[in-house]
């Protein structure tokens, strides 16, 4: 079995480190930052004496775990994991373990007001007695997917020191920047060398997710003319009307019918008298949105017309 306590300890030791993504730099890995566990991978894994250990420039970290059983072409099977945190949040966690849970409420002592309950948190409710690890009121964890880092470093350690497993040969994958869409831009398939790949990064023990979704990011910009009016409001620009109508399809965000539906979610706006700005990402596998238009990987995530360009009227 799996050292749970070398588990623990790599899993805080990682999420100590700051390596959020940056959806608008156009360098990969996005942010220096993420260099800095890439090379403590690096490290760690050559330590543990596996061959193969590469870095490419673009900070994928890639190994290979020795096959060790006697039959003859056995498929390479690879386990992948990024080291990315999500961007937009507050960084530098500071991880907590409350060991043997007691099944009451956990106190987030950075924020008072943060609490974590059972009785409106159903994931907590039996697990007590089990060790858990949480941000300390701040900060996003960044188990996701650090989470799953750990658990490919761990397994990698227990195949190395127990070669009566039999497996066939192990290709470890690391990357960088999944959390802003860019996780598997700049590695080809051939250097990967696998047959089949499992990415580590789900919720539950024993699930296997065998679909995924597609996602889009789309910025709409109304233009109008900045003016003081003193005329009657009829006469006044028709802009926060139109970025209100953009933003109504967005709040779909809540809990969908069907496991396909299409799922909005409205990001972020800039405004200026004369202008507004809004984003909004889109996820969805199939979607039925009568009035959107749709595309082979997915769908935009804007209603038709809404991608113009929309002039303000002049008041006076």
């Amino acid at each position: 079995m799996i050292d749970s306590e070398d588990l623990l300890q790599r899993f805080v030791s990682y999420v100590k480190l700051d390596t959020q993504s940056d959806p608008h730099s156009l360098s990969t890995p996005s942010t220096e930052k993420q260099w800095v566990l890439i090379r403590l991978l690096e490290m760690e894994l050559k330590a543990l004496g596996l061959y193969e250990v590469q870095v490419t420039p673009f900070g994928y970290v890639l190994a290979t775990v020795p096959a060790t059983s006697p039959k003859e072409n056995v498929p390479v099977v690879s386990f992948w994991a990024h080291v990315d945190t999500a961007p937009g949040c507050a960084a530098n966690p500071k991880p907590l373990v409350h060991r043997a849970y007691d099944g009451g409420k956990i106190f987030l002592p950075d924020d008072p007001k943060q609490v974590l309950d059972p009785a409106t948190i159903p994931e907590l409710r039996g697990k007590q007695g089990e060790t858990l690890i949480t941000a300390s009121g701040t900060t996003l964890l960044g188990a996701d997917d650090k989470a799953g880092v750990a658990i490919i470093m761990a397994a990698v350690r227990y195949w190395v020191q127990h070669p009566e497993v039999l497996h066939g040969p192990v290709r470890i994958c690391f990357n960088p920047d999944e959390e802003i869409g860019r996780g598997t831009e700049k590695l080809e398939l051939s250097e990967l060398g696998a047959e089949v790949a499992y990415t580590l990064d789900a919720e539950n023990p024993g699930e296997v997710n065998y679909e995924s979704f597609s996602a889009d990011e789309a910025w709409v910009t109304i233009k109008g003319v900045a003016s003081h009016p003193a005329g009657p409001r009829e006469s006044w620009s028709m802009r926060c009307g139109l970025r209100l109508s953009f933003y109504r399809p967005c709040q779909r965000s809540g809990p969908r019918n069907k496991p396909k539906d299409a799922l909005a979610s409205f990001i972020r706006w800039k405004s200026r008298v004369e202008r507004k700005k809004s984003a909004c990402g889109c996820s969805c596998e199939i979607s039925k949105w009568p009035a959107w238009k749709r595309r082979g990987d997915g769908c935009r995530p804007w209603p038709i017309g809404c991608n113009k360009t929309i002039p303000g009227r002049v008041s006076r």
